[in-house]
């Protein structure tokens, strides 16, 4: 259990790093996403040595092997792995480099696997924008080497 000092420095840590949006509490983990990045953490204590990250993607987790040691504590349902490290200026060295890295690894993959799943037609938006740029494109092109004609 989370005593009230140990969830006003997480949640210090989180907003300080970039994540913004307070999610859900559970006994154990404090549940942060950022209106910035699409992904979400959740922050853990075990005592005052032991703060625990975990995390919604496994890239980021990836790329912050160095900060932390890996952690095999139960995790939330929807978290895919976690790092523990032994002080609080180590959590906020960590969170940063987690929303840096969450802004900067591709995702693309991510988004057009979702994108059928929420239903956005984002394809007939960028064919139509497409097609409506090449057409303005060949006027453009038509207008052009006319007037060069007519130039000459």
């Amino acid at each position: 259990m989370l005593t009230a000092v140990t969830v006003t420095r997480l949640e210090k840590a989180a907003t300080d790093n970039g994540f913004d949006l307070e999610r859900e509490r559970t006994v154990d983990w404090l549940s942060f996403g950022s209106s910035q990045t699409r992904m979400r953490i959740w922050l853990g204590a075990v005592g005052e040595s032991r703060f625990l990250a975990a995390a919604s993607r496994a890239d980021v987790l990836d790329g912050l092997a160095g900060l932390g040691a890996a952690c095999t504590d139960p995790l939330p349902s929807v978290a895919v792995g976690a790092v523990a490290v032994s002080d609080i200026a180590a959590l906020h060295r960590l969170l940063r480099r987690a929303f840096q890295l969450s802004r900067t690894l591709p995702d693309a993959l991510l988004h057009a696997f979702e994108a059928p799943r929420r239903g956005c037609r984002g394809r007939r938006r960028r064919s139509a924008w497409s097609s409506s740029e090449s057409a303005r494109t060949s006027s453009e092109q038509v207008s052009w080497s006319t007037g060069m004609a007519a130039a000459r």
